[in-house]
C-alpha cells in the first residue's frame, strides 16, 4: 500500500502540523507508522527515510528505501495512540519491547541497581524493562530542518543520564545517527552507551567477520549456545532464515556476541539493502557483559524479529561529563547484497 496513495495530503500535512508541516520526504508502503496523532521528524538522504518520534524517547519508528517497507519492527498501535493514550515514563510503566531504533545503557544487569525508586527492582538486579524515563520520555526538539533533527531528552531519575540524539543528512546517501549522554547527577557513573534496532523478520542481518577467529559466543533460552541454526564461515556470520514458509523454531531465541572490531552489519530484505556502518571501538572496552556487536534473534511469534546492536566503551562519566556514541546507515535496492555467504 503506498501511503500517499491512501492519505491525502491535507492529512500528511495535519500529522506533520505540530513539527511545521513538512510533507514525508517520499513515498512509502508501509503507512503503520502514521496516524493522525503520530508526531515523526522526516529525514532523507538519496533514497535512505528516517522517521524519529521525539514524543516516544526520540526514537526512530521508521527505517526503509523510497518506495518500499518498514524494515524495523514495531507495535504499529502505539504509534497511532492519541496523545491521552500515549505511554508515558514511569517506575512501574510498560514491560514490553516497544521497538524501533532505540537506545539503552550498558550493562543491563546495571538497569535498576543504582536507583531507589524502585527497591523490588533494585534489590533483584532486574533485567527488564529498560530506564522507562529514557525509553517514552518526551524529547525537546532543538534543531529540525531538512538536514538535521536534534532531539534533547531530560535526566532519568533511573539512571542520572540524559540523552542527546542528532541524526544528520550526509552528501553519500547514509545518514549518521548519534547519541551523547551527560551524566546529570551529583555523583560519579558508569555506563556504556547500546544502540538497538529491532528488524522485522524478513530483514535478515549479516555480519561480515573482520578475522576467520572472530570470537562469537551465545545465549539462548536454553543456556550458553544456540537454540537457533546459524551459518559462519570464516568471513562471515548470520542466522538461517528460520521465517521461511513451512519452517518454524517457535519459542526460541538466540544472542549472539561478536568479539572483535566489526566494521559493518549488511540486512537484507526483499525490497531493500540496508548498510550499518560501525564505529571504531577497542572492542576491549566495551563492558564484559557485552560485545562490540550483538545480534539477536526471536522466534517467540511476538511477533518474529532480529535486533542489531552495538556498544561503546564503558567509561566512568564525573558530573556534567559526557560521552557519545554514532554510526552511519543508509538502504539501497536489494539487488546490492551481492556478496556470496560461502559454504
Amino acid at each position: 500500500m503506498n501511503i500517499q496513495a491512501s492519505l491525502p495530503r491535507i492529512l500528511l500535512c495535519a500529522t506533520l502540523l505540530m513539527v511545521g508541516c513538512r510533507q514525508m520526504p517520499a513515498s512509502t508502503s508501509d503507512p503503520t507508522f502514521g496516524g493522525p496523532a503520530t508526531r515523526v521528524l522526516w529525514l532523507q538522504s538519496g533514497a535512505t527515510i528516517v522517521g524519529i518520534s521525539p514524543e516516544l524517547g526520540g526514537r526512530i519508528v521508521y527505517l526503509g528505501r523510497e518506495g518500499g517497507s518498514n524494515l524495523l519492527w514495531i507495535l504499529e498501535r502505539y504509534w497511532q495512540s492519541p496523545p491521552t493514550e500515549r505511554l508515558k515514563p514511569a517506575v512501574d510503566g510498560p514491560n514490553f519491547a516497544l521497538g524501533g531504533g532505540v537506545v539503552w545503557l550498558a550493562p543491563q544487569s546495571a538497569w535498576w541497581s543504582r536507583q531507589d525508586l524502585d527497591p523490588k527492582k533494585r534489590d533483584r538486579a532486574a533485567t527488564w524493562p529498560p530506564d522507562p524515563f529514557q525509553a517514552f520520555a518526551d524529547f525537546r526538539i532543538e534543531q529540525q530542518s531538512e538536514q538535521a533533527v536534534v532531539l534533547q531528552g531530560p535526566p532519568s531519575p533511573i539512571s542520572g543520564i540524559a540523552f542527546r540524539k542528532t541524526a544528520e543528512v550526509l552528501p553519500d546517501g547514509f545518514i549518521r545517527y548519534t547519541v551523547t549522554a551527560t551524566n546529570h547527577s551529583d555523583e560519579p557513573v558508569e555506563w556504556g552507551l547500546w544502540m538497538n534496532f529491532f528488524l522485522r523478520a524478513t530483514a535478515l542481518p549479516t555480519v561480515p567477520l573482520p578475522t576467520p577467529d572472530t570470537h562469537i559466543t551465545f545465549r539462548s533460552e536454553i543456556g550458553q549456545e544456540a537454540s537457533l541454526e546459524f551459518q559462519r564461515n570464516d568471513w562471515l556470520f548470520r542466522f538461517l532464515d528460520w521465517n521461511r514458509p513451512g519452517e518454524t523454531a517457535t519459542g526460541r531465541w538466540t544472542k549472539a556476541f561478536i568479539h572483535g572490531p566489526v566494521e559493518r552489519v549488511d540486512v537484507r530484505a526483499p525490497d531493500a539493502h540496508l548498510v550499518f556502518e560501525l564505529p571504531s571501538v577497542d572492542s576491549g572496552l566495551v563492558h564484559p557483559e557485552h560485545a562490540f556487536v550483538e545480534i539477536f534473534a526471536s522466534a517467540a511469534g511476538k511477533p518474529n524479529r532480529y535486533e542489531v546492536e552495538t556498544h561503546g566503551p564503558y567509561r566512568r562519566l564525573s558530573p556534567g561529563e559526557s560521552t557519545s556514541l554514532d554510526l552511519r546507515f543508509t538502504v539501497h535496492s536489494p539487488e546490492s547484497a551481492t556478496e556470496p555467504l560461502g559454504d
